[in-house]
């Protein structure tokens, strides 16, 4: 297994900001042991900051098949072992109401065990998922970020607004979103995604690939219902000189039946071939390999709301990149292959695989360092830095929902479902697109 690196300390520049809370809890629906999401390299940046301590809670919404093993598993991986960070393990987040309501009050209980063992005076909470976050921060107390990495697709939209309401600080991981806030009233910031450029660089060492002859097609991502498997068949087909690699774990829950359809026929394709999970510090070892990397997604409203982690890491090691065009791509178009159908996406794939051929090898070159610098520019402490700068101090004036605290708007709701849970701690908590730049 290759070696992790630092995020932090290689990463040009003056050194990133410190958090002025001494502890930060990430509640995240995703499991370290699954692909990597912003959360996952947002914590790993901050904890190599040294201070504060991080804590990450993963209940996930819903139990899919194999979701046991990746919340009671088997030791932590690597990069949980810092001196400076714990994982805290809860139970999944129910989709049923009771049920959900139980495993959260059951979360709420185990961080403030662990922020009363660790002395925090002054915590924050850093919420990624809205589902049932907001009976977390009323049982918390705690001031909190509100990070929307996506469209809200489940759930109550009143309850992510109340959510964003009471937070002291909103992040949008694109321009639609932080606009779709700015329409509700609320003021967010736009906090793209990152890469971690030491895992994702073309100088990192790699092990020696056998030699091959066809050209590679690659997407490094988890196969699910967000992909367009009717995209990904006419590439198999239509370029059947080529083989197409799909890198990472097959989530079928939430498909359609068309694209159930349409992925059982992928499968059968001969020049399709699938590798399992693998961690994001070893995902460079493939990608490198490969010719061109694609970004097959649909064309729904949560494509257009998304910031693709996977871009990045494509950029990072100068791979042509494809994909469908969306507002978070569309100012990358100088570096990448944007489409708008099937297929033109087939087309520009062949133009892509162009690069590699003489006479344009020259150009391919440049046109390979011009994505890594602009990747470079996404580095994740970089991207932590803008975040930290937008955090207010713990003194500071924190907005709260208008109307009566929602402890009492909720008491009774509550009521019927609550479970005994740990008093509070005694200490209570002091009270152009650029990224991160507040918009109205």
């Amino acid at each position: 297994m290759a070696l992790m690196q630092p995020l932090v300390h290689s990463a040009p520049g003056p050194a990133p900001r410190r958090l002025a809370f001494d502890g930060v809890v990430f509640h995240s629906p995703f499991p370290w042991r699954g692909c990597w999401q912003t959360p996952h390299y947002l914590a790993q940046a901050l904890a190599e900051l040294g201070s504060p301590p991080g804590l990450l809670i993963t209940p996930t919404p819903r139990i899919p098949p194999g979701a046991w093993r990746a919340v009671v598993h088997w030791g932590l991986p690597p990069a949980t072992r810092q001196p400076n960070r714990m994982a805290l393990w809860t139970l999944p987040n129910w989709g049923h109401r009771k049920l959900r309501c139980w495993s959260v009050d059951w979360a709420a209980h185990q961080v403030t065990s662990a922020a009363r063992r660790h002395g925090w005076r002054q915590p924050l909470l850093w919420v990624f998922y809205a589902k049932g976050c907001s009976r977390l921060v009323r049982r918390l107390g705690w001031p909190y970020v509100y990070h929307c990495l996506d469209h809200f697709e489940f759930g109550d939209p009143a309850e992510q607004r109340e959510l964003a309401q009471g937070a002291i600080t909103v992040f949008a991981a694109s321009p639609l979103l932080q606009r779709e806030f700015a329409a509700s009233g609320i003021s967010a910031h736009w906090l793209p995604n990152g890469v971690a450029m030491p895992w994702f660089s073309p100088a990192s060492p790699a092990p020696p690939r056998p030699a091959r002859t066809r050209p590679r097609i690659g997407y490094a991502g988890t196969v699910n219902r967000h992909l367009d498997y009717a995209l990904l068949l006419a590439i198999a087909r239509q370029l059947p000189h080529c083989d197409l690699v799909l890198l990472g774990p097959a989530v079928s829950a939430g498909m359609s039946r068309q694209q159930y359809q349409f992925w059982r026929e992928l499968r059968r394709q001969m020049n399709v071939h699938r590798i399992s999970f693998r961690p994001a510090w070893r995902l460079a070892e493939y990608i490198r390999a490969w010719d061109v990397a694609v970004i097959p997604n649909l064309t729904n409203r949560w494509s257009q709301c998304a910031n693709p982690l996977k871009l990045w890491q494509y950029l990072a090691l100068g791979k042509p990149v494809v994909a469908m065009s969306t507002p978070s791509l569309a100012p990358h178009a100088d570096v990448c292959y944007l489409a708008s159908s099937i297929g033109e996406f087939v087309a520009q794939t062949q133009t892509a695989l162009r690069e590699s051929q003489p006479p344009t090898v020259a150009q391919a070159a440049a046109l390979a360092q011009r994505r890594i610098a602009r990747a470079g520019s996404f580095a994740w402490p970089r991207i932590l830095d803008q975040a930290l700068a937008c955090l207010q101090p713990p003194g500071g004036p924190a907005r709260r929902p208008p109307g009566p605290p929602p402890a009492t708007r909720h008491a009774a709701r509550d009521a019927a479902v609550s479970v005994p849970t740990a008093s509070r701690a005694t200490d209570p908590p002091e009270s152009s697109d650029s990224p991160a730049s507040p918009r109205s």
